[in-house]
């Protein structure tokens, strides 16, 4: 028998951790029985006896392993059904049926929802993925009937749906309509992820607008879609549409963060003249020809760098691990003010790495991983108008990565946990007197290292990024992305969208959340779709109403050259086409006989949406460019 205690501790180490996610699981999976979770995947079940023991013995993580146990349980109990009363060819397309379902529950490769929000069905998606109903139709070799429904009432449930060809397809299938609408599933709202021109080939640190829907994107790469560039590009809104672009000859060095101050753009880091010599500051700034540096700190064997630039009081402060030379302090305090040809001390008596600033309620928040001298304060305060130190009323332990301000409370990024592992939380606020976690139902698989880097604003919702996994219990699991939206649940945040790394910033440029970070594709599971770096989600994205106009058909739907549309209903005054990241795009048409036509032919594979506006009404419909 092995004795050694390096062992046995590792066995007991392995032991508590499988009790930990054997409690965790246990505790969260009771938000939402198994029974709730298949009720809102198709309403159908409450006509239907459920036992809890008929579940796969796994945990089902995520929506898509959901709809396939919601699939599978009812191939089960359809199996059973005594189909005596079925004339001959009725049970042998039955059979077939029942074939063909349970080969599409394995496959587990279902259609997308990216219109509604909440769960809807969606007959066929943007990428040709048919849900389980239409693809009994297309496997019986009634794929017409597929595409007719999709086109015209993609997103109605199976018993809304009008089409002589359904109706008459059902009745020689075997199956019963009520048995179809148990089969019908719903599909979550997906979050839907744009490409920023190919993105660039390096980490992304920070992303500020450039007040023209346009964003500069700084970090450590040295491409930018097809330009060589040096750790930061500008995205511009050109005449001929979006485009990365250099500036100037770029910065030597990491940077951090990006500001704009009093009409021109800074930039901040750990940064250098050239290879070997640093900028003692940190921070430079664009004059329209070139990069400057920008004052001085105090050198010593550690190169100086900035992590954040804030405006407080009109006067621009720089975060980080330095040592202001103007009115010095006897520790590399991280926080420096310019005075116009000077980085000052504010004289604020704390040591480590602030890591973030936010003016607030006429004070500065100084956020960071650090202590106040000769206290046990650590890690936030405040700096008030007169320069004096408040602490806040309970002691925050966890490095602090960001701060925002929403519905007058103050929100925190933070390491999930500290030094000594004895403190917990990723996201959380201060409320009660007291600092909250938000992030009930979510874990990181490294809990040293993990946690949230930053915040953004948007709407009544706290977005987050970072390192960390989200638990399906209340949605979809997701990875390294989450919201907080206390309309709908006031304790806690829940699941947002993925990609699949790490998360350094989150900023909102007009309606659009803008991310960076080491990531390099979206999608949990397996890579969706390839953004390099930098990434833009629209936060407004078109949502198709759940009632809709009827008589509005658009055709070849897929489009190549051209798009027709017949409308029965109205006399349309305006038309747009969005692209998925919600950009308008100028596309000519002319009225004819049989309604409008649209000349396509300039416009790239893919989805798009045709929004038509008459007064106060506005329909929209999806269509796709081959």
């Amino acid at each position: 028998m092995n004795t050694n205690p390096n062992t046995v501790a590792f066995k007991a180490i392995n032991l508590g951790i499988a009790l930990f996610f054997m409690v965790f699981y246990s505790a969260f999976a009771l938000q939402v029985s198994p029974y709730q979770k298949l009720v809102s995947i198709n309403k159908e079940w409450v006509n239907h006896d459920f036992s809890e023991e008929t579940i796969s013995p796994q945990i089902l993580y995520t929506d898509k392993d959901w709809i396939q146990e919601h699939l599978l349980l009812v191939h089960s109990n359809l199996v059973k059904v005594n189909v005596a009363h079925l004339h001959k060819n009725q049970k042998k397309a039955r059979t077939r049926g029942l074939a063909n379902l349970l080969e599409y529950a394995l496959r587990k490769e279902f259609p997308q929802n990216i219109t509604h929000a909440g769960r809807r069905p969606v007959f066929i998606d943007n990428r040709g993925v048919h849900c389980a109903v239409g693809y009994l139709l297309m496997k019986s070799g009634n794929n017409d009937i597929s595409n007719r429904i999709s086109t015209n009432v993609n997103y109605d449930y199976l018993r809304d749906i009008e089409d002589d060809g359904l109706n008459a397809w059902v009745k020689q299938s075997g199956f019963t309509i009520n048995e179809l609408a148990w089969i019908q599933p719903t599909y979550l709202r997906q979050v839907d992820f744009a490409q920023l021109k190919a993105g660039v080939n390096g980490r992304v640190n920070a992303i500020i607008p450039d007040g023209n829907g346009g964003l500069y994107a700084a970090g450590s790469f040295t491409k930018a879609g097809k330009d060589s560039v040096l750790n930061i590009a500008h995205y511009n809104n050109a005449i001929s549409g979006f485009e990365w672009e250099s500036i100037g000859d770029g910065v030597v060095g990491t940077i951090h963060d990006l500001i704009i101050y009093k009409g021109e753009l800074y930039a901040a880091g750990e940064l250098f003249e050239n290879d070997t010599v640093p900028i003692s500051s940190g921070v430079v700034k664009w004059d329209g020809n070139n990069w400057g540096s920008i004052g001085d700190f105090e050198m010593d064997q550690q190169n100086n760098y900035v992590l954040d630039l804030e405006i407080y009081r009109d006067t621009l402060y720089a975060a980080g691990r330095f040592k202001a030379k103007a009115n010095a302090a006897q520790y590399y305090e991280g926080i420096a003010k310019w005075d116009g040809s000077n980085w000052v001390h504010p004289r604020i008596n704390l040591t480590g790495e602030v890591r973030k600033l936010l003016s607030r309620n006429g004070k500065l928040v100084i956020g960071g991983d650090f202590v106040v001298n000769d206290t046990a304060i650590q890690n936030i305060v405040k700096l008030d108008s007169l320069g004096e130190i408040k602490t806040f009323m309970k002691d925050l332990k966890l490095p602090v990565n960001d701060l925002v301000d929403f519905n007058n409370e103050l929100f925190v990024a933070t390491d999930f946990t500290n030094a000594a592992m004895t403190d917990t939380m990723g996201f959380g606020v201060f409320r009660y007197a007291r600092w909250v976690s938000l992030f009930t139902g979510a874990y990181t698989p490294k809990f040293a290292t993990g946690g949230v880097n930053s915040l953004a604003v948007y709407n009544g919702k706290v977005y987050f990024g970072g390192d960390f996994w989200f638990w399906a219990f209340l949605g979809y699991q997701s990875k390294n992305l989450g919201v907080y939206d206390p309309k709908e649940y006031l304790a806690y945040a829940t699941a947002y969208g993925s990609v699949d790394s790490t998360v350094h910033k989150l900023t909102i440029v007009d309606d659009h959340l803008c991310l960076g970070g080491d990531f390099e594709w979206s999608g949990y599971y397996r890579p969706d779709l390839n953004v390099n770096h930098v990434a833009a989600i629209n936060l407004n994205y078109v949502n198709i109403p759940e009632t809709s106009i009827m008589g509005v058909e658009l055709y070849p739907n897929p489009a190549n050259e051209f798009l027709i549309l017949k409308s029965n209903t109205q006399h349309w005054a305006v038309f747009e086409i969005l692209d998925l990241a919600g950009r308008n795009l100028l596309v000519n048409s002319r009225e004819v006989v049989y309604g409008w036509e649209f000349n396509t032919s300039h416009l790239g594979s893919g989805t798009y949406v045709l929004v038509m506006i008459k007064d106060d009404l506005r329909e929209e419909r999806l269509f796709v460019i081959e």
